[in-house]
């Protein structure tokens, strides 16, 4: 069994997985992760029966994102696989978004920042294999259309995850090799079954060494 932490966005997700299947999952409050992520994890062993004992691995979504809500995650990740003796997973948040939509070729995965930006990256995606193409920024829309059009004449397909397009302003003129994805994704699944996939090729973070990854505007990683 496995413990799925995000605490990347506004609003973090904690989840209890074996395989492919979620057993339970819980949305935190906004902004809320520091105060409720223990409580939600004893509920969401509660209400699957299961012990803590049990748990083999922790995944932590390792950003981009909010710079709180990453060092919460990480440091609640790091503390119970210390404390448990069990192995530490990190995700790139990204290239699990990217990863979980059905679509293919170049993919950037968009994640809310703020005054106006967004964390983002472009990926191409093949089947089940996804390669980084280029560096992990934090841009405003305007210079995100710039990086599209850079890629033409291949399309690319800006994908809106969960609440994000509800953020993102509405533009008369965008790039004409530029497609909009914002129907919902099974991030959860996602993130568990490249966790699992880690864990097989011993991809393992250091409990001492590892650390999110943190962009600030005009910073690219």
């Amino acid at each position: 069994m496995l413990l799925g932490i995000d605490t990347s966005e506004l609003e973090s997700t904690i989840f209890l997985g074996e395989e492919d299947n979620i057993l339970v999952k819980r949305l935190l409050p906004p902004a809320k992760a520091s105060c409720t992520l223990l409580t939600a994890l004893d509920e969401l062993l509660g209400k699957s029966r299961k012990k803590m004992k049990e748990i083999g691995a922790v995944a932590i979504s390792l950003g981009p994102g909010s710079f709180t809500g990453l060092r919460i995650g990480l440091s609640l990740a790091k503390s119970l696989a210390f404390s448990q003796e069990i192995p530490l997973v990190g995700i790139p948040t990204l290239e699990c978004l990217a990863t979980a939509t059905p679509l293919e070729g170049i993919i950037c995965p968009l994640l809310n920042g703020y005054r106006g930006c967004f964390y983002g990256g472009f990926f191409q995606k093949r089947g089940e294999v996804v390669i980084k193409v280029s560096p992990y920024f934090f841009s405003s829309s305007e210079e995100i259309f710039r990086r599209v059009e850079s890629f033409a004449p291949q399309r690319v397909r800006l994908m809106f995850p969960r609440y994000i397009r509800q953020l993102w302003p509405d533009f008369e003129v965008k790039p004409a090799n530029l497609d909009l994805f914002s129907e919902r994704i099974d991030w959860e699944k996602t993130h568990l079954r490249l966790a699992l996939r880690r864990i097989r090729e011993g991809k393992l973070e250091n409990l001492t060494t590892s650390t999110p990854i943190y962009l600030l505007p005009s910073v690219q990683k």
